[in-house]
């Protein structure tokens, strides 16, 4: 957090007194500072930004959602965001630098993007040749500004996602949430690699963010769980050191994360051994922050243990009582949402249709929102499909997009497909046609932008636009 004093202020009169420019300097001081005090109370009082729009001057304006602004009018903090085609852009230019590491993941500070990956703050400097360099690459730009050993100033701000990220050039940096309409995914697999999240923020546009909740091979039980809907819990007493250390919960046959199906019973849960820790991390144990991780290489790892810490060091070390909640970071962060997509269930996780019916209306009851949509399965056939259909379109009614149906009936023709001899095969038995698939299961390009645009027109036609 940073200090405001009017020693700073007094220190620049003192020197600029000498320089017949001194005013010009001091109300550029002075916005500064204002800017600064703005910033940490948005900060400290939940304020969200409304919009960053360009000013007349060269600047930026920064509107709140107490309707105040700041204006950043000097011309040379330059805003940084990532463009569609992946890149880093600098006041609008396209820098060539990509925003997408050589690990896959992208973002600012853990903050899910539609891509649904885990996020880290870019490096943005002034390098020794004048120009903006980030994650240490040049991008050719000329900083307008000064590297930042002078008056404290906002060197850079970086938009992403659902967060505004405010750089000073004394190394610290501020992080403000925009105040965009969320819709988060919740899903598996289909969702956390699924093009159809991409095809429908472009349909939405700025006003709205989707949010990617899918993780790789989840079942219906986890995600549930992750979002909130089925509660977690610690099933035995885990102590959390003092000093931040780990404590090692459990290992690949228990990981003493609970999850509370909708029959009462608190059942296994492998959070986080199959896919991001994005929607988990951190949690929150009886009031202190912690991260829960997985050790192993990989999914099966033998070796691999669950631990947990917390993330800010006290006087003196926690022991947690038998059957702890756990609130994870989904559970905070989306509920309440503008609308939300539930598309669970490819990898089981539930015991009969009845109770995957009660998982979805636990999911919806938890997120306090009337405007959902709860996808159906794509994979079997009509016959072997047809009660869970029926129970779904019952309970849900337009709510509930039949996506087999769909694929079968309206998707080659609205693609402009002429089927195949196998399309054709599997539509007669009410089977998703190959064509829209790039495997047994997962949908390729042409499908997710067919399922993009079905999300988008069922929103439309509901009233959640």
């Amino acid at each position: 957090m940073k200090k405001i004093t009017y020693t700073i202020l007094f220190s620049l009169i003192f020197l600029s007194c000498q320089n017949e420019d001194w005013k010009d300097e001091i109300n550029e001081l002075r916005n500064e500072l204002n800017n600064q005090k703005k910033i940490i109370e948005a900060l400290q009082e939940g304020i969200l930004i409304n919009n960053i729009k360009k000013s007349d001057n060269g600047g930026y304006i920064i509107e709140f959602s107490n309707n105040t602004s700041i204006s950043i009018s000097d011309g040379k903090t330059p805003l940084i965001v990532i463009g569609e085609n992946g890149n880093w852009y600098i006041d609008a230019v396209d820098t060539g630098v990509s925003a997408i590491g050589e690990d896959g993941k992208d973002g600012i500070n853990g903050v899910d993007g539609i891509d649904g990956k885990d996020g880290i703050t870019p490096d943005i400097k002034i390098g020794d040749n004048g120009n903006w360099f980030i994650n240490d690459n040049d991008t050719g730009i000329l900083a307008q500004g000064s590297k930042g050993e002078n008056a404290p100033k906002i060197t850079s701000i970086i938009q992403q996602g659902t967060h505004v990220v405010f750089n000073f050039n004394d190394g610290t940096s501020i992080s403000l949430q925009l105040n965009k309409r969320k819709i988060p995914c919740w899903g598996d697999s289909l969702t956390a690699v699924g093009g159809y999240l991409q095809q429908l923020q472009q349909l939405l546009g700025d006003e709205y963010v989707v949010i990617n909740g899918g993780v790789i091979a989840e079942n219906s039980l986890c995600i549930a769980g992750r979002q909130g809907g089925c509660p977690v819990y610690l099933e035995n007493p885990v102590t959390l050191p003092a000093d931040g250390s780990e404590f090692i919960m459990g290992d690949i046959n228990t990981s003493n994360i609970r999850i509370m199906d909708v029959d009462g019973i608190l059942k296994n849960a492998s959070l986080l051994r199959i896919g991001s820790a994005s929607t988990v991390n951190p949690v929150t144990v009886e009031g202190i922050e912690c991260t829960i991780s997985w050790t192993g290489s990989e999914y099966s790892d033998p070796d691999g243990k669950y631990t947990i810490r917390r993330n800010i060091p006290a006087e003196e070390n926690y022991t947690t009582i038998p059957n702890t909640p756990l609130f994870t970071n989904g559970m905070k962060m989306y509920r309440n949402p503008h609308a939300m997509i539930i598309w669970i269930g490819t990898n089981g996780g539930y015991n009969d249709i009845e109770s995957f019916v009660a998982q979805h209306k636990k999911m919806i009851e938890f997120a306090n929102t009337g405007n959902y949509i709860c996808i159906g399965l794509h994979s079997g056939t009509a016959e072997s499909g047809k009660e869970l259909e029926a129970l779904m379109q019952k309970e849900f009614g337009m709510r509930y997009l039949n996506w087999r149906e769909y694929c079968v009936t309206r998707a080659l023709r609205d693609a402009g497909i002429t089927p195949t001899e196998a399309d054709i095969a599997a539509m007669e038995k009410g089977a998703c046609p190959p064509s829209l698939l790039r495997d047994n299961v997962h949908l390729n390009e042409v499908a997710d932008k067919l399922l993009g645009n079905l999300i988008y027109e069922r929103f439309f036609l509901l009233g959640f636009l």
